[in-house]
C-alpha cells in the first residue's frame, strides 16, 4: 500500500507541477493570468484536471502502481497512455466548445510527458532507499542463462529485485532455501527444458509455497525485445512471436526518416559547438580540421568516416612505429583499438573525446545515408580479422551508427567481444523506441563522461 500511494502521490504532484509551470509560461507570454494556478478557476484548468484523473485511471488499470517493469518500458507505457488521454482532452474541448488558451493547455501536457517519468524515477529511488521497493530474490539455475538473469536484474535497478543467492540444482530444497533467505521471489533460469524439473519446481513454488516466480527461458540468440506471447484457452501451448524488425522494409524506411530528421536537428543545434571545436583544433595544430578514415558499412561497402581530428597529424605513422619501438603499448592498443592515455592526442583532443564532440561530423555521414544515428560501431578493416562470419553478416545487414549499445553499456570500457555481442543484440532486437532509449542513455553517458576516451 505504501508503494502504491507513493507512486500515486508522485504522479499527482507531477500533474500539478505541470499545470503550475504551464500557467507561469502562459503569463510570461502574456497569454495567461496567475489566478489560473488554481485549475478550477478556468474551464481549461478543469479540463486538464479531468484529463489528469483519466490518465491516473488508465495507469491504475494497466497496473502501473502495482506491477514492476524496466524503467524505459514503463516510460513507453506512460507516454502512450498520456498521448491518448491528451488527444481525448483536445477532442473534448473542441466538441464542448471550451474557450481556452491552446498554448497553456498544450504546454501543460508536454510538461506532464516530461515530469511524470521523472516523478516515477524519484519515487522509486525514495522507496528503494527506504527498503519499501526492494524484494529479495533467489536465482535457480546455472550456466549462461542464470548469469544473464542476474546481469539483467543488476542492470535494471528500479525493478527493485535484489539477488541474495544462486542455487544450481532444481530440487525440492529450493523452497526451504528461499524461506531461510527471506526471499519472496524465485527466478528459475534453466539451461534447457529437456528435464521436467523447471516445470515441476515452478508449480510447487507457486501453488504450495506461494512464491512470486519468474521464469527466464533460454532464448539467447533470438530477437526477444518486443516478443509477443500468445496463449490459448484450455491449452498449455504458448507461442512466442519473434520479430526481426530491421528486415522489414517499412522499419528500414522509418529508421531512415528518423535519422534524417534527427541528424538535421542535431546539426542545427550543435553547429556553434562544432565551429568552436574546429577553431580549437586549428589554433593548436593547424589543418586538417577533420579526420577521414575508411570504414566498413552496410553491405560491406567502404565509406569515408568523418571525425574532428583529435590527434597529431602523423598519428597513423606513429601507431605503426609502436610495433617495433613500443610493443607493450601496441599490444595494449590491440586489445580494444583504443588507449585511455594515448600520447598522440592533442590537448584539446582529450576534451573533444571525453565529451564525444569529435563524433559530431558523423552527422554528415548520416545525412549521406552511410550511417545511422544509432547502430553498430563501424568497423575498421583490421578489426574484421577478429570477427566471426556470423557476426560480420549481422553487422553488414544494417547501417553503422554514431552511437549504440556498446557506447552506453560501458563505452570504451567494454571488451571487443562484448562490443560484438551488444551490436548483434541490437540488430536482432531493433525498434524505434530502442533507438530513442539508446540516444537518451548516450546523453547521460556523455554528460557524466563514464567510459569515454
Amino acid at each position: 500500500m505504501v508503494r502504491l500511494l507513493a507512486l500515486l502521490v508522485g504522479d499527482v504532484g507531477a500533474f500539478l507541477l505541470a499545470w503550475g509551470l504551464a500557467v507561469a509560461g502562459a503569463v510570461l507570454l502574456e497569454r495567461g493570468v496567475w489566478h489560473q494556478l488554481w485549475p478550477f478557476n478556468s474551464p481549461v484548468g478543469s479540463l486538464f484536471v479531468l484529463g489528469a484523473l483519466a490518465a491516473l485511471g488508465v495507469f491504475a488499470f494497466l497496473g502501473q502502481y502495482t506491477k514492476r517493469a524496466a524503467f524505459w518500458d514503463e516510460v513507453s507505457i506512460v507516454w502512450r497512455s498520456l498521448a491518448i488521454v491528451a488527444l481525448g482532452s483536445f477532442a473534448l474541448s473542441f466538441f464542448a466548445q471550451v474557450a481556452y488558451t491552446r498554448t497553456q493547455f498544450l504546454l501543460a501536457w508536454v510538461l506532464a510527458f516530461l515530469l511524470i517519468p521523472m516523478a516515477r524515477l524519484a519515487m522509486r529511488e525514495m522507496l528503494l532507499l527506504s527498503g519499501q521497493w526492494r524484494l529479495r530474490a533467489l536465482v535457480v539455475g546455472q550456466g549462461i542463462n542464470a548469469d544473464e538473469a542476474r546481469l539483467a536484474i543488476l542492470q535494471e535497478r528500479h525493478l527493485g529485485l535484489e539477488v541474495v543467492a544462486t542455487v544450481g540444482e532444481m530440487t525440492s530444497d529450493v523452497a526451504l532455501q528461499a524461506q531461510a533467505l527471506e526471499c519472496s521471489t524465485v527466478i528459475i533460469a534453466p539451461q534447457n527444458f529437456e528435464s521436467p524439473r523447471p516445470r515441476v519446481l515452478a508449480e510447487v513454488l507457486t501453488t504450495t509455497h506461494r512464491f512470486d516466480v519468474l521464469l527466464a527461458p533460454p532464448l539467447w540468440g533470438l530477437p526477444v525485445h518486443g516478443m509477443q506471447i500468445q496463449s490459448f484457452v484450455s491449452s498449455d501451448a504458448v507461442f512466442l512471436r519473434l520479430q526481426q524488425n530491421l528486415l522489414k522494409r517499412r522499419a528500414i524506411w522509418t529508421k531512415r526518416v528518423a535519422d534524417v530528421i534527427g541528424a538535421s536537428l542535431a546539426l542545427l543545434l550543435f553547429s556553434p559547438l562544432m565551429l568552436w571545436a574546429a577553431l580549437r583544433i586549428w589554433l593548436e595544430d593547424g589543418r586538417p580540421i577533420f579526420y577521414r578514415q575508411m570504414r566498413i558499412g552496410e553491405g560491406g561497402h567502404e565509406f569515408g568516416f568523418y571525425k574532428f581530428r583529435s590527434m597529431v597529424r602523423d598519428a597513423d605513422q606513429a601507431l605503426e612505429l609502436w610495433r617495433t619501438d613500443h610493443p607493450e603499448l601496441y599490444a595494449k592498443y590491440q586489445k580494444n583499438f583504443k588507449l585511455a592515455d594515448d600520447p598522440r592526442l592533442l590537448r584539446c583532443g582529450k576534451w573533444l573525446r571525453r565529451m564525444s564532440i569529435d563524433e559530431l561530423p558523423q552527422l554528415w555521414n548520416v545525412l549521406r545515408g552511410e550511417m545511422s544515428m544509432v547502430g553498430p560501431r563501424p568497423f575498421l578493416h583490421r578489426e574484421l580479422e577478429r570477427v566471426t562470419p556470423e557476426a560480420i553478416a549481422s553487422y553488414k545487414s544494417v547501417k553503422p551508427g554514431i552511437t549504440g549499445l556498446w557506447q552506453v553499456s560501458g563505452r570504451s570500457n567494454a571488451a571487443f567481444e562484448q562490443r560484438l555481442a551488444l551490436d548483434n543484440w541490437y540488430v536482432r532486437n531493433w525498434s524505434l523506441w530502442l533507438d530513442f532509449v539508446i540516444l537518451m542513455k548516450t546523453v547521460r553517458v556523455v554528460l557524466t563522461g563514464r567510459g569515454a576516451l
